[in-house]
């Protein structure tokens, strides 16, 4: 099974520590990742200790649409952590990796799709994975549409 692997090569794919919403700062550094293929043993090693963690996905959207015309909506789920969203540190589970889309920035539909990353290490600030954004804000309105994952150990919540 390939996953995801912090890798010492400067020469493999650069992953950016995801912005702390609502903030556009990291907790987390950037890091090289390539993809490493495990066997068996390892895998399941590896996935014994995913399964210790969880996704929280947490949704958010507000809209401002003037004139005392305001709303807000948010939303929780939690699932298991997906192989594809594995990172992997010294054959140990590390944290989660996933693609990115915050393509506000630009009208261009690749611009920001990018991998980027949270670690078990930054989980107890609750420094979440921004997912997805989307945002406006003109003279008379605005609104955000944001989805942020966060990772929690599975004993916090029942």
């Amino acid at each position: 099974m390939k996953l995801f692997t912090v890798s010492a090569l400067k020469t493999d794919k650069i992953v950016s520590g995801s912005p702390q919403y609502p903030m556009w700062s990291s907790k987390e550094p950037d890091i090289y990742v390539s993809e490493v293929e495990y066997n068996d043993n390892e895998y399941n090693k590896i996935r014994a200790e995913a399964n210790r963690w969880r996704i929280d996905l947490n949704s958010y959207q507000e809209d401002d649409g003037g004139y005392d015309r305001q709303s807000s909506d948010s939303d929780s789920q939690s699932r298991p952590i997906s192989d594809e969203e594995i990172l992997v540190k010294n054959g140990s589970f590390f944290g989660i990796i996933t693609t990115v889309d915050r393509s506000f920035y630009s009208k261009s539909s690749t611009f920001h799709k990018g991998y980027e990353y949270i670690s078990i290490n930054t989980a107890a600030i609750k420094h979440g994975l921004w997912k997805y954004h989307y945002g406006h804000s003109s003279d008379d309105s605005s609104s955000s549409d944001d989805t942020v994952y966060y990772l929690h150990p599975l004993f916090d919540k029942e």
